[in-house]
């Protein structure tokens, strides 16, 4: 999730940066390159039902693949292993529950 607030921060400067208002800052005007907060939020603003349409689908895709069978087995093949490899490292059993617990579904973070 931080990965796509940066990477849409990053469009949207990119997009900012380059866009041309000849009122507001004529192309080609380097002593006014920057643009106002105004400005910024205004795209900000146009944005933003894009970006919420954009985690929707992120979250939707998500929820789809967990609900693969084969997905799930998976899962579960690896939270067993995770167990059994906290305990041959020395971790209590409940110690290693509460671990396994606390990760969860891993995420490609």
């Amino acid at each position: 999730m931080l990965k796509t607030v940066v990477l849409f921060s990053s469009l949207l400067m990119s997009i900012s940066v380059f866009a041309c208002d000849s009122a507001k800052n004529p192309c080609g005007n380097t002593a006014h390159s920057k643009v106002s907060e105004v400005d910024m939020e205004e795209q900000m603003n146009k944005m933003a039902p894009m970006f919420g349409n954009m985690v929707q689908s992120m979250m939707s895709g998500r929820f789809e693949a967990l609900a693969d069978p084969a997905v799930t087995k998976q899962l579960a093949r690896f939270s067993k292993s995770y167990f059994d490899a906290l305990v041959s490292e020395g971790f209590s059993e409940d110690q290693a529950l509460k671990i396994v617990v606390s990760v969860g579904i891993p995420t490609a973070q």
